[in-house]
């Protein structure tokens, strides 16, 4: 096995390997992947360091495989905390108002922002009160969707907002 598939595979263990201890070690969410990636990263090195492959080698699977986790860690938590991709997954479920909007996240001037760029770029359109997802926007959502269902992230019910912030 090359130093590159052997790590394509490390970052799939590593994926698999957090998954599994998330799933029965409850509270520890990213820091399992942390622990497993560093488990399949010293996996890694000591298989590619027992085959006679060079420093360079070594060095080159290595980085391929720290580019992999970070990838998953980056897509992870992009489809978990990011504003514009909770907007989309909630306008995905049912039209709303700005007002709904403000009353669902926190500082509605980080929101209103958000979605002015989305209106910009084609994500959502008003809809006499309301907003709704483009064609475009619902690709967009479903990817999210995909994203959250893939690393297991709890609906959006739980960031549901207390109180009411209006933003007139």
């Amino acid at each position: 096995m090359t130093g590159l598939c052997a790590a394509a595979v490390g970052v799939v263990f590593a994926i698999a390997l957090g998954a599994v201890a998330a799933r029965f070690l409850s509270g520890i969410g990213f820091a399992s992947f942390v622990i497993s990636a560093a488990i399949s990263g010293v996996g890694l090195a000591i298989l590619l360091l027992k085959t006679d492959g060079t420093a360079a080698d070594l060095l080159a699977a290595l980085l391929v495989f720290a580019f992999g986790c970070e990838l998953y860690l980056f897509l992870s938590t992009l489809s978990l905390a990011s504003i514009s991709s909770n907007i989309l997954a909630f306008l995905r479920e049912k039209p709303a108002t700005e007002g709904e909007l403000a009353a669902r996240y926190s500082g509605w001037r980080m929101a209103e922002i958000r979605v002015e760029r989305l209106l910009a770029g084609d994500f959502i359109a008003p809809d006499s009160d309301r907003l709704r997802l483009t064609p475009r926007g619902r690709k967009i959502a479903r990817t999210f969707h995909r994203l959250r269902s893939l690393f297991r992230h709890h609906p959006l019910r739980q960031f549901e907002a207390t109180g009411n912030r209006s933003p007139k």
